[in-house]
């Protein structure tokens, strides 16, 4: 499962195209896209999630941390800098 990006959610999209054109078998891997808080608290916080990879800024890995605690999910922090 990967959370696209709501500023930029179709280049994800056409990557999911890579795995149809592939031929597995549907759901091996999904796209969703919206607004990152609901979304993102949906799965993070899911109960049959059990591992979390994350990119993004720290105030929002936190939330991520946060809401997968209650679940013992596995979770991965990729935090960079956004250089400008």
């Amino acid at each position: 499962m990967l959370k696209a990006s709501e500023h930029a959610s179709a280049p994800m999209l056409e990557f999911a195209k890579v795995f149809e054109e592939a031929e597995f078998p549907p759901g091996v891997f999904n796209v969703i896209s919206g607004l990152g808080e609901p979304c993102g608290r949906a799965l993070t916080s899911h109960p049959l999630v059990d591992r979390i990879s994350f990119t993004g800024g720290p105030e929002t890995a936190r939330h991520v941390v946060r809401n997968s605690a209650e679940n013992f999910a596995q979770v991965s922090l990729e935090l960079g800098a956004n250089l400008r």
